[in-house]
Protein backbone atom coordinates (compact mmCIF):
# COMPACT_ATOMS: atom_id res chain seq x y z
CA UNK A 1 0.00 0.00 0.00
CA UNK A 2 1.27 3.28 -1.18
CA UNK A 3 1.84 6.13 1.88
CA UNK A 4 0.03 9.60 1.05
CA UNK A 5 -0.32 12.65 3.24
CA UNK A 6 -3.02 14.88 4.15
CA UNK A 7 -1.46 17.25 6.31
CA UNK A 8 1.31 17.86 8.61
CA UNK A 9 0.20 20.37 11.16
CA UNK A 10 2.35 19.71 14.77
CA UNK A 11 2.65 21.07 18.01
CA UNK A 12 6.08 22.48 18.08
CA UNK A 13 6.21 21.38 22.07
CA UNK A 14 5.03 19.19 21.77
CA UNK A 15 -12.85 -15.38 15.42
CA UNK A 16 -13.77 -12.06 17.14
CA UNK A 17 -13.74 -13.32 20.93
CA UNK A 18 -16.34 -12.18 23.09
CA UNK A 19 -16.98 -8.47 21.05
CA UNK A 20 -19.81 -7.85 20.07
CA UNK A 21 -20.93 -7.12 16.20
CA UNK A 22 -23.29 -4.63 15.35
CA UNK A 23 -25.00 -3.73 11.86
CA UNK A 24 -23.45 -0.68 9.93
CA UNK A 25 -26.40 1.00 10.09
CA UNK A 26 -26.33 1.32 13.40
CA UNK A 27 -23.01 3.32 13.36
CA UNK A 28 -22.73 7.15 13.90
CA UNK A 29 -19.34 8.99 12.73
CA UNK A 30 -17.83 10.99 15.86
CA UNK A 31 -15.32 13.64 15.57
CA UNK A 32 -12.43 12.24 17.73
CA UNK A 33 -9.29 14.16 19.08
CA UNK A 34 -6.51 12.01 19.86
CA UNK A 35 -3.12 12.96 21.82
CA UNK A 36 0.26 10.64 21.49
CA UNK A 37 3.17 11.85 23.96
CA UNK A 38 6.33 11.27 22.09
CA UNK A 39 8.75 11.50 24.82
CA UNK A 40 12.65 10.34 26.15
CA UNK A 41 11.96 8.58 29.38
CA UNK A 42 14.74 8.29 31.83
CA UNK A 43 15.77 4.70 32.67
CA UNK A 44 15.17 3.32 35.62
CA UNK A 45 13.54 6.60 37.11
CA UNK A 46 9.89 6.53 36.60
CA UNK A 47 9.24 10.02 38.89
CA UNK A 48 11.45 11.96 36.46
CA UNK A 49 10.02 10.43 33.06
CA UNK A 50 6.59 11.37 34.45
CA UNK A 51 7.74 15.16 35.36
CA UNK A 52 9.22 14.92 31.86
CA UNK A 53 5.72 14.04 30.54
CA UNK A 54 3.73 16.69 33.35
CA UNK A 55 5.63 19.26 31.43
CA UNK A 56 4.48 18.57 27.88
CA UNK A 57 1.04 18.09 29.09
CA UNK A 58 0.56 21.34 30.93
CA UNK A 59 -0.79 23.47 28.48
CA UNK A 60 -3.28 20.94 27.39
CA UNK A 61 -6.60 21.07 29.24
CA UNK A 62 -10.15 19.74 29.41
CA UNK A 63 -11.40 22.90 27.16
CA UNK A 64 -9.09 21.26 24.67
CA UNK A 65 -11.27 18.41 23.60
CA UNK A 66 -8.80 15.67 23.63
CA UNK A 67 -10.61 12.08 24.24
CA UNK A 68 -7.81 9.69 24.01
CA UNK A 69 -3.89 10.34 25.00
CA UNK A 70 -1.82 7.40 24.46
CA UNK A 71 1.97 7.09 25.76
CA UNK A 72 4.69 4.84 24.42
CA UNK A 73 5.70 1.15 25.81
CA UNK A 74 7.22 1.38 29.12
CA UNK A 75 6.82 4.78 28.95
CA UNK A 76 8.13 6.31 32.38
CA UNK A 77 10.27 2.95 33.13
CA UNK A 78 12.74 2.91 30.21
CA UNK A 79 12.72 -0.39 28.06
CA UNK A 80 15.75 -2.72 28.41
CA UNK A 81 15.91 -4.39 31.39
CA UNK A 82 18.37 -7.92 32.09
CA UNK A 83 16.56 -9.97 34.07
CA UNK A 84 13.57 -10.34 36.38
CA UNK A 85 15.92 -8.69 39.49
CA UNK A 86 16.77 -5.41 36.74
CA UNK A 87 13.03 -4.69 35.93
CA UNK A 88 11.81 -5.20 39.81
CA UNK A 89 13.26 -1.93 40.38
CA UNK A 90 10.56 -0.38 38.59
CA UNK A 91 7.77 -2.96 38.47
CA UNK A 92 4.29 -1.57 39.52
CA UNK A 93 1.39 -2.91 40.66
CA UNK A 94 -2.40 -2.08 39.76
CA UNK A 95 -2.42 0.82 42.40
CA UNK A 96 1.23 1.99 41.37
CA UNK A 97 2.25 5.50 40.24
CA UNK A 98 1.96 4.75 36.42
CA UNK A 99 -2.04 3.65 37.00
CA UNK A 100 -2.11 6.85 39.21
CA UNK A 101 -0.50 9.19 36.97
CA UNK A 102 -3.02 7.93 34.19
CA UNK A 103 -6.31 8.52 37.02
CA UNK A 104 -5.29 11.93 37.49
CA UNK A 105 -4.41 13.12 34.33
CA UNK A 106 -7.95 11.40 32.65
CA UNK A 107 -9.83 12.86 35.32
CA UNK A 108 -8.27 16.40 34.72
CA UNK A 109 -8.75 16.05 30.98
CA UNK A 110 -11.71 14.22 30.73
CA UNK A 111 -10.27 11.61 28.28
CA UNK A 112 -9.17 7.89 28.41
CA UNK A 113 -5.37 7.84 29.00
CA UNK A 114 -3.11 4.78 27.79
CA UNK A 115 0.07 4.01 29.25
CA UNK A 116 2.75 1.34 28.63
CA UNK A 117 4.44 0.25 31.80
CA UNK A 118 6.08 -2.99 33.81
CA UNK A 119 2.75 -4.53 35.32
CA UNK A 120 3.69 -6.74 38.36
CA UNK A 121 0.84 -9.38 39.05
CA UNK A 122 1.16 -10.64 42.61
CA UNK A 123 0.76 -14.60 43.06
CA UNK A 124 0.12 -15.51 39.52
CA UNK A 125 2.55 -18.19 38.16
CA UNK A 126 5.24 -17.28 35.88
CA UNK A 127 5.51 -18.92 32.53
CA UNK A 128 8.90 -21.01 32.40
CA UNK A 129 10.96 -19.48 30.09
CA UNK A 130 14.74 -20.31 28.95
CA UNK A 131 16.91 -17.26 31.42
CA UNK A 132 14.83 -17.59 34.28
CA UNK A 133 13.59 -21.30 34.64
CA UNK A 134 10.04 -22.41 35.88
CA UNK A 135 8.75 -20.15 39.14
CA UNK A 136 6.63 -22.06 41.87
CA UNK A 137 3.11 -20.89 41.53
CA UNK A 138 3.17 -18.19 44.18
CA UNK A 139 5.63 -16.14 42.28
CA UNK A 140 4.57 -12.82 40.71
CA UNK A 141 3.98 -12.65 37.15
CA UNK A 142 6.03 -9.34 35.33
CA UNK A 143 4.10 -8.35 31.96
CA UNK A 144 5.06 -5.57 29.64
CA UNK A 145 1.61 -3.91 29.75
CA UNK A 146 -0.56 -1.50 28.61
CA UNK A 147 -3.22 -0.08 30.83
CA UNK A 148 -6.50 2.09 29.84
CA UNK A 149 -7.68 4.36 32.61
CA UNK A 150 -10.99 6.18 31.67
CA UNK A 151 -12.35 9.69 32.12
CA UNK A 152 -13.48 9.09 35.29
CA UNK A 153 -10.30 7.80 36.66
CA UNK A 154 -11.43 3.97 36.95
CA UNK A 155 -8.82 1.18 34.67
CA UNK A 156 -11.28 -0.14 31.44
CA UNK A 157 -8.54 -2.43 31.27
CA UNK A 158 -4.93 -3.56 31.43
CA UNK A 159 -3.56 -5.48 28.02
CA UNK A 160 -0.37 -7.48 28.16
CA UNK A 161 2.38 -7.83 25.18
CA UNK A 162 1.40 -10.57 23.26
CA UNK A 163 4.45 -11.13 20.94
CA UNK A 164 7.73 -10.67 23.51
CA UNK A 165 10.87 -9.35 21.76
CA UNK A 166 14.18 -10.39 22.45
CA UNK A 167 14.37 -7.05 24.89
CA UNK A 168 10.94 -8.59 26.80
CA UNK A 169 12.19 -11.96 27.15
CA UNK A 170 14.76 -11.10 29.95
CA UNK A 171 12.05 -10.51 31.97
CA UNK A 172 8.39 -10.91 30.74
CA UNK A 173 5.63 -13.38 30.53
CA UNK A 174 4.02 -13.31 27.44
CA UNK A 175 -0.04 -12.23 27.30
CA UNK A 176 -3.02 -14.37 26.52
CA UNK A 177 -4.02 -12.44 22.94
CA UNK A 178 -4.95 -9.49 21.72
CA UNK A 179 -7.88 -7.46 23.22
CA UNK A 180 -10.47 -4.71 22.29
CA UNK A 181 -11.70 -2.15 24.33
CA UNK A 182 -14.80 0.46 23.61
CA UNK A 183 -13.55 3.92 24.78
CA UNK A 184 -16.39 6.48 26.45
CA UNK A 185 -16.16 9.58 24.67
CA UNK A 186 -18.01 12.79 25.08
CA UNK A 187 -20.53 13.77 22.74
CA UNK A 188 -21.11 17.13 22.40
CA UNK A 189 -21.62 20.12 25.30
CA UNK A 190 -24.27 17.83 26.99
CA UNK A 191 -21.98 15.33 28.60
CA UNK A 192 -24.02 12.03 26.74
CA UNK A 193 -21.55 9.30 26.37
CA UNK A 194 -20.55 7.25 23.23
CA UNK A 195 -18.55 4.81 23.26
CA UNK A 196 -15.47 4.17 19.87
CA UNK A 197 -14.04 0.53 19.47
CA UNK A 198 -10.28 0.09 19.75
CA UNK A 199 -7.64 -3.02 19.92
CA UNK A 200 -4.56 -2.67 21.64
CA UNK A 201 -1.16 -3.87 20.74
CA UNK A 202 2.27 -3.08 21.76
CA UNK A 203 5.22 -2.73 19.40
CA UNK A 204 6.08 -6.67 18.63
CA UNK A 205 2.90 -7.19 18.21
CA UNK A 206 2.63 -5.56 14.60
CA UNK A 207 5.44 -8.28 13.54
CA UNK A 208 4.45 -11.79 12.78
CA UNK A 209 5.29 -14.27 16.14
CA UNK A 210 8.44 -14.78 16.63
CA UNK A 211 9.26 -13.54 12.97
CA UNK A 212 8.94 -16.66 12.00
CA UNK A 213 4.76 -16.70 11.30
CA UNK A 214 3.73 -16.12 7.95
CA UNK A 215 3.59 -12.63 6.77
CA UNK A 216 0.52 -12.76 5.64
CA UNK A 217 -0.87 -13.60 9.22
CA UNK A 218 -1.58 -10.08 10.24
CA UNK A 219 -2.11 -11.07 13.14
CA UNK A 220 -2.88 -7.62 15.02
CA UNK A 221 -4.50 -6.12 11.72
CA UNK A 222 -6.90 -9.39 11.51
CA UNK A 223 -7.31 -9.16 15.46
CA UNK A 224 -9.15 -5.74 14.60
CA UNK A 225 -10.94 -6.71 12.06
CA UNK A 226 -12.79 -9.45 13.79
CA UNK A 227 -13.07 -6.73 16.78
CA UNK A 228 -14.66 -4.44 14.38
CA UNK A 229 -13.00 -1.90 15.50
CA UNK A 230 -12.49 1.81 14.68
CA UNK A 231 -8.73 2.73 16.04
CA UNK A 232 -5.72 0.58 16.45
CA UNK A 233 -4.01 2.13 19.62
CA UNK A 234 0.01 1.25 19.49
CA UNK A 235 2.32 1.57 22.27
CA UNK A 236 5.97 1.37 21.34
CA UNK A 237 9.30 1.43 22.02
CA UNK A 238 10.32 0.53 18.51
CA UNK A 239 13.84 -0.02 17.46
CA UNK A 240 16.44 1.05 15.12
CA UNK A 241 18.92 -2.04 15.54
CA UNK A 242 18.51 -4.98 16.94
CA UNK A 243 21.10 -5.42 20.38
CA UNK A 244 23.17 -7.49 18.74
CA UNK A 245 24.12 -5.34 15.79
CA UNK A 246 27.44 -3.82 15.34
CA UNK A 247 27.29 -0.17 16.15
CA UNK A 248 28.74 0.41 12.79
CA UNK A 249 26.13 -0.84 10.52
CA UNK A 250 23.43 1.04 11.93
CA UNK A 251 21.97 3.70 9.71
CA UNK A 252 20.13 6.63 10.33
CA UNK A 253 16.26 6.42 11.44
CA UNK A 254 13.93 7.04 8.08
CA UNK A 255 10.74 7.74 9.05
CA UNK A 256 8.53 7.00 5.79
CA UNK A 257 10.53 3.44 5.93
CA UNK A 258 9.53 3.03 9.91
CA UNK A 259 5.70 4.15 9.05
CA UNK A 260 6.09 2.03 5.72
CA UNK A 261 6.53 -0.58 7.57
CA UNK A 262 3.49 -0.59 10.23
CA UNK A 263 1.45 0.69 7.10
CA UNK A 264 2.53 -2.66 5.60
CA UNK A 265 2.04 -4.83 8.75
CA UNK A 266 -1.95 -3.34 8.55
CA UNK A 267 -2.99 -4.81 5.20
CA UNK A 268 -6.25 -6.35 6.10
CA UNK A 269 -7.33 -2.96 7.58
CA UNK A 270 -5.99 -1.07 4.26
CA UNK A 271 -8.88 -0.08 1.79
CA UNK A 272 -11.59 -2.08 3.80
CA UNK A 273 -14.94 -0.44 3.85
CA UNK A 274 -14.83 0.83 7.51
CA UNK A 275 -12.55 3.29 7.84
CA UNK A 276 -9.89 2.00 10.57
CA UNK A 277 -7.29 4.76 11.96
CA UNK A 278 -3.59 3.36 13.63
CA UNK A 279 -2.96 5.61 16.52
CA UNK A 280 0.54 5.07 17.14
CA UNK A 281 2.92 6.61 20.49
CA UNK A 282 6.81 5.65 20.14
CA UNK A 283 9.50 6.81 21.97
CA UNK A 284 12.88 8.34 21.35
CA UNK A 285 16.19 8.31 22.49
CA UNK A 286 19.02 5.74 22.90
CA UNK A 287 19.28 3.15 26.04
CA UNK A 288 21.83 0.83 26.17
CA UNK A 289 23.41 0.94 22.68
CA UNK A 290 19.43 0.60 21.18
CA UNK A 291 18.15 3.33 19.34
CA UNK A 292 14.37 4.20 19.46
CA UNK A 293 12.69 5.39 16.13
CA UNK A 294 10.26 7.89 17.19
CA UNK A 295 7.86 8.65 14.14
CA UNK A 296 4.69 8.60 16.48
CA UNK A 297 1.83 9.04 14.01
CA UNK A 298 -1.65 8.66 13.00
CA UNK A 299 -2.67 7.06 10.21
CA UNK A 300 -6.04 6.96 8.08
CA UNK A 301 -5.89 3.08 6.53
CA UNK A 302 -9.00 3.26 4.03
CA UNK A 303 -6.29 5.44 1.72
CA UNK A 304 -4.11 4.83 3.34
CA UNK A 305 -3.10 8.23 4.80
CA UNK A 306 -0.85 10.18 7.06
CA UNK A 307 -2.80 12.39 8.97
CA UNK A 308 -0.48 13.43 11.65
CA UNK A 309 2.92 12.74 12.76
CA UNK A 310 6.50 13.07 14.22
CA UNK A 311 9.61 12.65 13.41
CA UNK A 312 12.47 10.37 14.87
CA UNK A 313 14.12 12.63 17.44
CA UNK A 314 11.56 15.33 18.63
CA UNK A 315 9.67 15.47 21.84
CA UNK A 316 5.95 16.62 22.52
CA UNK A 317 2.39 16.07 21.89
CA UNK A 318 1.25 14.98 18.71
CA UNK A 319 -2.86 16.09 18.44
CA UNK A 320 -5.37 14.77 15.68
CA UNK A 321 -8.29 14.89 14.73
CA UNK A 322 -10.29 11.99 12.76
CA UNK A 323 -13.97 10.70 12.06
CA UNK A 324 -14.63 7.31 14.26
CA UNK A 325 -17.66 5.12 14.04
CA UNK A 326 -19.93 5.30 16.95
CA UNK A 327 -20.10 1.40 18.87
CA UNK A 328 -23.24 0.75 18.83
CA UNK A 329 -23.43 -1.42 22.16
CA UNK A 330 -22.35 1.27 24.51
CA UNK A 331 -23.83 3.82 26.80
CA UNK A 332 -25.74 2.96 30.44
CA UNK A 333 -24.89 2.76 33.58
CA UNK A 334 -21.43 2.42 35.37
CA UNK A 335 -21.69 -1.52 35.55
CA UNK A 336 -22.62 -1.62 31.76
CA UNK A 337 -19.71 -0.07 30.70
CA UNK A 338 -17.60 -1.85 32.75
CA UNK A 339 -19.12 -4.69 31.13
CA UNK A 340 -18.80 -3.43 27.66
CA UNK A 341 -14.69 -2.42 28.52
CA UNK A 342 -14.23 -6.18 29.48
CA UNK A 343 -11.16 -7.43 27.41
CA UNK A 344 -12.43 -9.58 25.05
CA UNK A 345 -9.70 -12.09 23.53
CA UNK A 346 -9.07 -13.93 20.18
Amino acid sequence: ARLTRERATRLPEGGSGGCQRVAAAEMVRLKLKVACLQLNPAHGDPASSMRTADEHLARLTRDDGVHILLLPEMAFSGYCFDDVADVSRVAETDDGPTVRWCAKHAARLGCTVLCGYPRRVPGAKIRHDEKNGAADADADALYNALVAVGPDGITLTHYHKSFLYVVDKTWADEGSGFVCVDIPVRKGKDDATAYVRATLGVCMDINPREFEAPWEAYELATAAKAHGSSLVLFASAWTNNHPDDDPATVTPVDPREVMSYWLNRLAPLVGAEKNTHFVCANRVGEERGITFTGCSCVMSLREPSLVEAFGATQEGLLIATIDAEEWGGGGGDRGDKESLAAADRL
